[in-house]
């Protein structure tokens, strides 16, 4: 996945770990420490860690 180039670029509602890392410009391991922090929302979907966007957007503000 390339880097987008504007965070508004990710619409979707639900973000990778990855996805979020790349939106914050920080680790994905970081990512996962503010989920563990509850810095970040975040939501369970299987196995897979999904990240609430909006949580991203308040965190860049």
């Amino acid at each position: 996945m390339t880097k987008p180039k504007n965070p508004t670029q990710i619409p979707a509602a639900l973000l990778r770990v990855s996805e979020a890392a790349d939106v914050l410009t920080v680790s994905p391991w970081t990512v996962r420490r503010l989920v563990h922090t509850g810095e970040l929302e975040s939501r369970r979907i299987g196995a897979a860690l999904r990240i609430k966007r909006a949580s991203v957007d308040r965190l860049l503000a």
